[in-house]
């Protein structure tokens, strides 16, 4: 008996080796027509015939041939460098990328490039919304089978109410990307962009804007990223400090950047550079001419931050009735070692009631007072969040205190939540 098990044993296993060795040499064929579709797509030839009919053979004519193609994508990305090292004059530079992906199946070699916002492929008309109607749904008997050989069951006509609905596709912006003597359409997943180009020659029309970059360029149906420097803008940036001392004892360093050009800046990354250091990864949202946007410059630990601790006491008030009182107070300590003159801004919590029965009052700063100081002023924002904005001086410091009280009925438990 166990030499027959034995014998069945060794047959299936012979067996399932030759399968296995059956379905390896499958395999290497199936790889093998991949790499041979592939190749021949690579080399897959179009022709296009252009028929002329020209009135004298001695005419010279200048034919100019456009075409769209896909799976072809742009899109923006930045290096920003600040220098504001002290004792010099701070200035922001930046150098502005196209970074081009091909995966169209067609080198270009040689080629002026053209970036444009416009998507020729969607067209310039807004998809139109047809009426949407409800009914009442028509009910029809469904035939039932007979139950008789089932005691006791009661035939039933079932009923549905259905919808019909209709797909929306979703037209999604796309940038595109035209060479000179061809415009592409992008099937990347990119954001819409403007281009903004230093040197290069702009071209605007009702609802988009393309730049010929002067320079010219190969890339490769590779699919890979390919860099090309578009241009280099000097913007003019002003330098404060942001401090949110409940949550962190740090100055951040901002510099709040003008878009002084008369360029369009694109969203898109950004590596950020403070005195040829590399700072941090960052983006930027699409900037119109005069705009200004943000540039985040880490920590600046020659701004002292001290957050004195928080004193908090509570008490019961009242004859008839009775209240909770809860005080909060504490103190914000900055301080300037530099030897320039800084601009800070210091954030903190005040609590926003959201019932009628809790009732918050600010002591200190009082809002009622008109601050004649210009370097230092104060302002409750709509996110019922104090500001303090202070100009401090080489060297200088500012002191800000910060009280408020809150009181509820005593039958009542409060909580705190952001």
């Amino acid at each position: 008996m166990l030499s027959k098990i034995d014998r069945e044993t060794t047959q299936e296993q012979r067996q399932l080796k030759e399968l296995n060795s059956r379905r390896n040499a499958l395999t290497a064929k199936i790889n093998e027509h991949g790499l041979q579709a592939t190749a021949n797509r690579r080399i897959e030839q179009r022709e296009v015939t252009i028929t002329l009919h020209v009135a004298s053979s001695k005419t010279d004519i200048a034919l100019e041939v456009s075409y769209l193609i896909s799976n072809c994508s742009w899109s923006a990305s930045y290096d920003i460098r600040v220098d504001s090292e002290e004792g010099r004059q701070p200035k922001t530079q930046l150098t502005y990328y196209g970074i081009i992906v091909n995966k169209s199946q067609e080198d270009w070699s040689d080629t002026q490039f053209s970036l444009s916002t416009s998507t020729p492929s969607l067209g310039g008309a807004a998809p139109k919304l047809a009426t949407l109607k409800v009914n009442c749904r028509q009910y029809h008997a469904i035939p039932q089978r007979s139950m008789s050989s089932v005691p006791g069951s009661i035939p039933t006509i079932g009923a549905s109410f259905s919808r019909t609905s209709r797909k929306l596709s979703n037209v999604r912006e796309q940038t595109s990307l035209i060479s000179s003597t061809s415009s592409y359409n992008d099937d990347e997943d990119t954001s819409q962009s403007i281009v903004n180009v230093l040197g290069s020659k702009a071209e605007m029309s009702f609802s988009s804007t393309s730049f010929t970059i002067s320079r010219r360029s190969t890339i490769n149906a590779d699919g890979k990223p390919h860099k090309l420097t578009i241009g280099v803008l000097d913007l003019v940036s002003t330098f404060s400090y942001t401090i949110v001392p409940k949550l962190s004892l740090h100055a951040y360093l901002k510099a709040s950047t003008l878009n002084t050009s008369d360029k369009y800046l694109l969203a898109g990354p950004a590596s950020i550079f403070m005195n040829n250091n590399f700072v941090t990864h960052s983006s930027i949202d699409n900037v119109c001419i005069g705009d200004t946007f943000d540039l985040p410059l880490g920590i600046d630990s020659s701004i002292k931050v001290e957050y004195k601790p928080v004193k908090k006491t509570s008490d019961t008030q009242g004859i008839i009735s009775k209240i909770h009182l809860k005080t909060v107070r504490h103190e914000t300590h900055v301080t300037n070692t530099k030897t320039n003159e800084v601009v800070v801004f210091v954030y903190d919590q005040v609590p926003l009631s959201s019932d009628e029965k809790i009732k918050v009052t600010l002591i200190q700063p009082d809002l009622r007072r008109k601050d004649t100081n210009p370097h230092h002023t104060i302002t409750l924002k709509d996110t019922n969040n104090l500001e303090w904005k202070c100009t401090l001086p080489p060297r200088g410091e500012c002191r800000l205190p910060f009280e408020y009280t809150v009181e509820w009925p005593v039958d009542k438990q409060v909580e705190f939540q952001e």
